[in-house]
């Protein structure tokens, strides 16, 4: 996912290429899926990954629950006016 591109059209390319990747007999497990999804998203998103990785304790994460999950958390940094930019330093989250 890159920096300033909503979680919810990160998350629909994604799926889309889990579909994609299931016609040809490619099937991945419903954690690994939620893991891969948690991976590609920005480094200004460290924090909320950690504890959505965390949140799960000894369960399995759930690819539902993960994308509900970060799909809040994008709400409740939008709610407080938070966007995430690129720096020459690296990803930065500013306040608007």
């Amino acid at each position: 996912m890159n920096e300033g591109e909503t979680v919810s059209v990160h998350s629909g390319k994604f799926k889309s290429i889990i579909s994609q990747l299931s016609k040809v007999d490619i099937t991945f497990s419903d954690e690994v899926k939620a893991l891969r999804l948690l991976s590609l998203l920005p480094t200004s998103w460290d924090t909320a990954v950690m504890s959505i990785s965390n949140s799960a304790g000894n369960e399995k994460l759930k690819l539902e629950n993960v994308t509900a999950m970060i799909l809040g958390e994008e709400d409740r940094r939008l709610e407080r006016g938070y966007t995430a930019s690129s720096s020459s330093s690296g990803s930065a989250l500013n306040m608007q």
